[in-house]
């Protein structure tokens, strides 16, 4: 798969955040929001990638893109992580499949 380094990078930042928030802020309270603070900047440079990603894909006619952007602003994880896998699946089905030479 061609986008799992943006996959990678929201499921770090997904975990992160979700560990941040079972760190009792009343023992820990720096190492708490270092945590929280750090998986919210990794999600918001993934969000960031993705829109750029869907930006430069030439592929992609206007309303098609216009339906994705809306998707990604509405629903910004899920969102995004729908836009890389089903265009991932839609790249493979375009792609022809190699002819046998005998």
């Amino acid at each position: 798969m061609k986008n799992s380094s943006l996959l990678v990078l929201a499921i770090t930042g997904s975990v992160a955040g979700g560990a941040g928030f079972f760190i009792r802020p009343e023992e820990h309270a720096f190492e708490k929001y270092s945590v929280l603070i750090g998986a919210a900047l990794i999600l918001i440079v993934f969000h960031f990638l993705t829109m750029r990603h869907l930006l430069k894909n030439e592929n992609r006619d206007q309303q098609m893109r216009i339906f994705w952007i809306i998707v990604i602003i509405c629903l910004p994880l899920i969102g995004d992580v729908l836009y890389l896998i089903i265009n991932e699946a839609i790249k493979r089905q375009q792609q022809p499949k190699p002819a046998w030479n005998f």
